[in-house]
């Protein structure tokens, strides 16, 4: 309810989908035709480090541990 909330409001994705629409996207990102869903998570994983220091305002090479 938070996003209803805020200003601007906003929604979640998931809830545009009933039970059967999310168990469809669900199949159609597992496709090796769609590779939108996995290139992201391997870009973040890959660059989170780097990404969490630019945020915090550091320079690249001074990159923060987990």
């Amino acid at each position: 309810m938070k996003g209803l909330l805020g200003q601007p409001k906003t929604l979640a994705p998931w809830l545009f989908y009933d039970a059967e629409g999310s168990l469809l996207f669900e199949q159609i990102t597992a496709l090796p035709e769609y590779y939108l869903s996995r290139t992201e998570r391997r870009v973040l994983t890959d660059c989170a480090p780097e990404i969490v220091s630019l945020a915090l305002g550091r320079h690249p090479s001074q990159t923060v541990s987990y």
